[in-house]
């Protein structure tokens, strides 16, 4: 545990962190990369999937939904793959990509299918949750250290702890992306189901 180790190491293990450009990069990785789940699944899909496809909110909550079934099953997936693979970025690269597109056909093509907008919510939060292979990197930068299991933990605290600061400011700004009134879109306060 912590307080077995020294209080200089753990010092010095956030000193490292704090210097390591790697351990910034991954961190500010996650970040991006949550940030949509985080601000359209969890504050704006909802209201954005009324508005847009003029669907009720019950249903328009059970699309949303698929977003994290499919993170369910494509995290493990991502993980299993880039084990398999041995190579991290390509599968990071990869799933941000297509989720980008992904997200980029529901928020401007036109879907008229509820189905088809659901499987595409799934393939979204499938392709999206690809970027929980950073903590596996994290992982494997602090692999050689002394004192590893107080490293990785620093580490790994540090990447969801930026990840969720960089998550926080974006909401507003991914409201403001979506190509619908912005002035449409409210938070309901009600729970949607």
């Amino acid at each position: 545990t912590s307080r077995d180790i020294p209080k200089k190491i753990q010092q010095h293990s956030i000193k490292n962190l704090l210097i390591s450009r790697q351990a910034w990069l991954i961190a500010l990785y996650s970040g991006l990369a949550f940030a949509p789940i985080s601000a359209f699944a969890g504050l704006w899909g909802v209201p954005f999937i009324i508005t847009k496809y003029h669907l009720d909110r019950e249903i328009a909550a059970h699309i949303i939904s698929m977003i994290f079934i499919g993170f369910a099953i494509g995290a493990p997936l991502a993980g299993w793959l880039s084990d398999k693979i041995r190579k991290r970025k390509p599968i990071m690269i990869t799933g941000t990509g297509l989720s980008l597109g992904l997200m980029l056909i529901v928020l401007y093509a036109p879907i008229h299918s509820d189905l088809l907008l659901a499987v595409l919510m799934a393939l979204f939060g499938f392709f999206t949750s690809f970027f929980f292979v950073s903590f596996a990197m994290i992982k494997e930068t602090t692999k050689n250290i002394n004192h590893f299991s107080d490293r990785f933990f620093i580490f790994s605290a540090f990447q969801t702890c930026l990840s969720n600061l960089i998550c926080f400011p974006l909401s507003p700004s991914i409201a403001y992306s979506i190509p619908v009134s912005y002035t449409h879109l409210t938070l309901p306060t009600t729970p949607y189901v």
